[in-house]
């Protein structure tokens, strides 16, 4: 018969455990309604379509033909949303 080891020598399983839980899910950002990675595209297509639009024509273009000429820009709420965005892109360029 074989010898059987001393209790401190014996492989001890782990003890059973229930069911796995679910991991916690992530909060979604409250801040932010849209993913980053979509904004930066639609801020870049409208840096893209004012670029294009100041460098179509040979005279200057008024706030109100650039707002009407990037759709973007006529897609804001108010004026003063417009002004916000015109503002932040003119840095940006």
């Amino acid at each position: 018969m074989p010898a059987v080891p001393p209790p401190s020598r014996r492989r001890q399983r782990p003890p059973a455990r229930g069911p796995k839980a679910a991991p916690p899910a992530r909060p979604e950002p409250a801040a932010t309604p849209r993913s980053a990675p979509a904004t930066a595209t639609r801020r870049t297509e409208r840096l893209l379509n004012l670029l294009i639009a100041l460098l179509s024509t040979r005279s200057r273009l008024t706030k109100e033909q650039l707002r009407s000429a990037v759709p973007q820009y006529s897609e804001c709420a108010t004026d003063e949303a417009f002004d916000r965005m015109f503002e932040r892109d003119k840095e940006e360029l």
